[in-house]
């Protein structure tokens, strides 16, 4: 029996072919019998099911094993699967499976509802033998747990770094969660089925979500999480509850209170490469340009701790240059100066402190 892993979108294409005579109730049956059941959606307690038959004279049977190579039943009238379907009205056999009904040869769509959640299923085909039906092939799937209710919420920012950025968030209601991270959009949301590999160091392969990567999965109380291999640019985070694990996990996918949240790194620190004097009252401030930058902020003062600053170079704008006249300084003195680069969303660190002495006439 083939294993389908994922419960959300599973396709079983069955091609049934019988090279013995006696396995066909007539030989009208040898054309066209190829059967596809595809599950279109499965929670924890329903699933939804499309199916194209090929002819007529097919049986589809619930169970929660394998069945025997052959099932008889006494002859009745099957009603053709269509609808809505509640495993308390159907048919019981041997207190291990149900009888869903008849595929109609046009094919169709029904719902089963009741099923428990977390919980193993065959679909079992059979196939009419005079009084009688006789397996074909069966296919598992399973339900799913119940999604947890709260979702977590409040990504908090700690840090940002050129290539890291550190977060914390509040838990939610789930058995645990997962962080899906993605550049430039919101991350893609996890399927239900499914556990993912994840990695704290962003674009691992192994742990890629669509278009995102999961970079935590944990049930974690209290953690400040350190993302790193960053690269400039804007990045969106969300936290996504869950209950269950391996293919019966279910995510709480809904947004919540700061969940989720986008945090640019921080632009490459500029660096103050000369200062050149142009008279005893003036002086060329020249840097090494950072890439991303619009524009760079410069202070001057006359103390490294920059509790004094010189007006007007306090916290002032000076356009995206690579040098930068400063005047009116007194002649003799020393003065500290320090830039920052700030792009789109986003600024750097400071750079390192540049002492420099005006000289005197």
């Amino acid at each position: 029996m083939k294993r389908i892993a994922s419960i959300l979108v599973l396709l079983m294409i069955v091609n049934i072919g019988y090279s013995q005579k006696n396995q066909l109730p007539n030989k009208a049956q040898e054309k066209n019998t190829t059967l596809s059941i595809e599950i279109l959606k499965c929670s924890s307690t329903y699933s939804e099911i499309k199916y194209s038959s090929g002819n007529g004279g097919k049986c589809l049977v619930l169970a929660k094993t394998a069945p025997d190579s052959i099932l008889i039943l006494n002859k009745e009238e099957i009603g053709i699967l269509q609808g809505t379907l509640q495993i308390s009205n159907l048919k019981e056999i041997k207190g291990d499976g149900y009888i869903l009904g008849a595929l109609g040869e046009k094919g169709g769509k029904f719902r089963i509802e009741g099923l428990k959640e977390a919980t193993d299923y065959n679909l079992n085909v059979y196939i009419k033998r005079g009084d009688s039906l006789k397996f074909i092939k069966g296919y598992e799937f399973n339900t799913v747990a119940q999604a947890p209710t709260k979702q977590a919420s409040q990504i908090s920012i700690v840090d940002a770094t050129e290539n890291t950025i550190t977060i914390k968030w509040v838990n939610g209601s789930g058995t645990g969660r997962i962080i899906a991270m993605r550049k430039g959009a919101e991350p893609n949301l996890p399927e239900n089925g499914k556990a993912y590999k994840y990695s704290n160091a962003y674009g691992a392969s192994e742990a890629k979500l669509g278009e995102s990567y999961v970079v935590y999965d944990g049930n974690d109380k209290n953690i400040n999480l350190t993302i790193t291999n960053l690269e400039s640019g804007r990045y969106f985070l969300q936290v996504f509850e869950y209950n269950g694990d391996g293919k019966y996990r279910a995510y709480n996918t809904e947004k919540a209170s700061n969940n989720p949240r986008s945090k640019a790194t921080l632009l490459p620190t500029p660096k103050i490469l000369e200062v050149t004097s142009l008279s005893e009252n003036s002086s060329e401030i020249k840097w090494e340009k950072v890439n991303g930058a619009k524009t760079y902020i410069l202070d001057v003062a006359i103390d490294a701790g920059f509790k004094n600053k010189v007006e007007p170079y306090s916290d002032l704008d000076i356009g995206d240059l690579a040098t930068f006249e400063i005047s009116d300084l007194k002649p003799g003195s020393k003065y500290y100066i320090r830039l920052k680069a700030v792009g789109e969303g986003t600024e750097s660190k400071f750079s390192k402190i540049f002492e420099y002495e005006t000289t005197v006439k």
